[in-house]
């Protein structure tokens, strides 16, 4: 077998994996509430902070197509939170925080505080799963670069795919949001989609929220410590995850100690709460290590776990699209660090549109809901309800739009400066003929 045979017979095989990457295979409606529903459902956790005004929200499940951690297809579930209006509204991915627990998701759940808010403040809200979560009978790669966005990526595509299908109106705009594993997991989506899907894809703002941008730095040396932690299961889901992905060991008693070697797998098996897997983890987290693995790891840079830690760092790359970073200064659980060594790097790296926001919003988790609304009012600057080149916004885009638009360009009429947008169809602030070309081929296509 000649060397071309294979280069084609690898690449035959790697376009068959990926042709259905991001099909929709089913959608389920799982609930629907008024926004009368949704104030009353808020106000009492949120108080002032709660959306008025809101739209009504159907919520559905989706199943769809992705890739696990070998690069094959696979399944995985997420829930679709759809604001009832016949406008053009953006889409929002929001990525959750840490579980555990197989069935504590949106597809299977409906409705929380997040699909509440996002869903009536005029967001087509994307809730993933991850794998490992709903149908997803994977081990959930937790804190892994590529098996944390591919799904989300894949999952956008099902959610434009499920809107077609639905006749659910989606405009051009594309926003990221999350928060601890989520803000790792938007940063994740974040890069990817710059990196490898740009023609795809357009973000217009994302929030990654109190992520562990540095593994292999920060949150290593918090993992090292013999210090108190607040939630000690964090690493060995860590260590689980990375075993899973990467075969460090030919056996976990390699690194724990025989007693977590044997009792904590099984922990993890999506069925287990975390009170569950604490009963049995020490406060001081790096005690289920043996003592020379720690002092192995401590020692050696090169030291294969950190090695892989170090791959999915986060911030050694360049944003382009609008991101906020946001962290509280008295996060326990993921020091700040972590957002202060990405935002530094982004800055001196020349990203263009890179802010970080911080300050005392408390405890990790007591700070979770100031944070996210704290994005969410950032993206509202931003934030656009129609679609570029609907100019007579009839939620139609054809004929009449090009004809108004000529008169635009002519000077026959004008637009008032808060629907600039609708005509600046090549987003260079400047409208002219070259915005009627871009329409033109719009329509065509």
């Amino acid at each position: 077998m000649n060397l071309f045979f294979l280069f084609i017979l690898f690449f035959s095989i790697s376009l068959s994996n990926n042709i259905n990457q991001g099909s929709l295979i089913s959608s389920e409606l799982l609930d629907s509430k008024t926004s009368e529903e949704i104030y009353n459902d808020l106000f009492p956790s949120l108080g002032m902070m709660t959306p008025t005004n809101g739209y009504d929200v159907d919520i559905y499940s989706i199943i769809y197509e992705t890739l696990d951690n070998d690069g094959q297809s696979t399944l995985a579930s997420g829930a679709v939170a759809v604001p009832s209006t016949s406008n053009f509204l953006p889409l929002l991915s929001y990525q959750h925080g840490t579980q555990l627990e197989r069935n504590s998701v949106n597809s299977i759940n409906g409705f929380d505080i997040p699909s509440m808010w996002l869903g009536t403040s005029g967001y087509i809200t994307v809730l993933p799963d991850y794998l490992g979560f709903g149908i997803s009978e994977l081990f959930h790669p937790y804190m892994i670069y590529e098996s944390s966005a591919i799904p989300i990526i894949d999952m956008l595509r099902a959610s434009k795919e499920f809107c077609s299908i639905n006749n659910i109106n989606v405009n051009n705009q594309l926003f990221l949001v999350g928060y601890s594993e989520g803000g790792y997991t938007t940063m994740a989506t974040h890069k990817m989609i710059e990196e490898l899907f740009s023609d795809e894809f357009v973000i217009t703002a994302s929030a990654p929220s109190a992520g562990p941008y540095d593994l292999s730095g920060t949150m290593a040396d918090l993992m090292l410590s013999f210090d108190p932690y607040g939630e000690p299961f964090y690493l060995p889901f860590t260590i689980l995850s990375y075993q899973d992905k990467y075969s460090l060991v030919e056996s976990l008693n390699e690194y724990f100690l025989d007693y977590y070697a044997e009792t904590l797998p099984g922990l993890f098996d999506g069925y287990h709460s975390i009170d569950e897997i604490h009963e049995v983890m020490p406060i001081i987290p790096i005690q289920i290590f043996k003592d020379e693995v720690i002092e192995e790891f401590t020692n050696n840079m090169q030291h294969p776990l950190r090695l892989r830690l170090s791959e999915n760092n986060l911030f050694n790359w360049v944003p382009q699209a609008n991101m906020k970073i946001f962290h509280s200064q008295q996060d326990e659980l993921v020091p700040i660090e972590n957002s202060e060594i990405a935002y530094t790097n982004f800055i001196l790296n020349g990203a263009p549109r890179v802010d970080f926001e911080f300050g005392p919003f408390g405890t990790h988790q007591n700070a979770a809901p100031i944070i996210l609304i704290g994005a969410a009012t950032w993206f509202a600057e931003f934030k656009k309800e129609g679609i570029e080149g609907d100019l007579n916004q009839d939620n139609y885009i054809n004929v009449n739009d090009i004809t108004l638009l000529v008169s635009i360009v002519l000077g026959i009429d004008h637009i008032e400066n808060e629907y600039f947008w609708l005509a600046d169809m090549n987003n260079n602030e400047i409208i002219d003929i070259f915005d009627i070309i871009e329409l033109v081929n719009y329509i065509i296509d």
